[in-house]
């Protein structure tokens, strides 16, 4: 029996901390739940990314575009404050949010101009298109004019030869 008190108290001994060692356990604790909350973030920014890039790429569905904005800013702040609160780095982080900033709105750019195009180019078919249908309904007049004219130089031709 004493050798069983003797193992619980020197087991509690090891296991409890005292002051300093009970701070560095928590703050060792916080640091893992900072980073893991930074990973989470991280691969949520990515795939968000990714993800919209997609849906850019598809040019569909607005609605969705906007709120993976919305989820993309929001995200990338609170991963922002986290990194900063983790390592000093601030400006590593600034350059590379400007750099999607960027990214971003250079690819807004492009979807702009990409649907300009589209536009034009659909413009361009409906004019050569109704262009086409006015074409096909003269031609279809002077066929008619043309037919008329024959049958009105052929009564003349036998007026003509009934007169004589």
């Amino acid at each position: 029996m004493f050798i069983l008190s003797l193992f619980v108290v020197s087991v509690t001994n090891t296991t409890d901390f005292e002051g300093k060692e009970e701070k560095i356990y928590e703050q060792m604790n916080k640091e893992k739940a900072i980073q893991k909350n930074l990973s989470k973030d991280a691969s949520t920014l990515i795939g968000s990314f990714v993800l919209l890039s997609f849906l850019r790429r598809k040019a569909m569905q607005k609605k969705r575009q906007t709120k993976l904005i919305m989820t993309i800013l929001a995200v990338s702040g609170r991963f922002k404050s986290i990194k900063q609160a983790i390592c000093s780095k601030e400006e590593e982080m600034d350059v590379l949010l400007e750099k999607m900033i960027l990214r971003l709105d250079e690819t807004f750019k492009i979807a702009e101009n990409a649907k300009k195009k589209q536009a034009h180019t659909k413009m361009q078919a409906e004019i050569l298109i109704n262009k086409t249908n006015l074409l096909l309904a003269n031609t279809q007049k002077c066929a008619k004019l043309s037919a008329n004219m024959v049958s009105l130089v052929e009564r003349l031709a036998e007026n003509a030869a009934s007169e004589n």
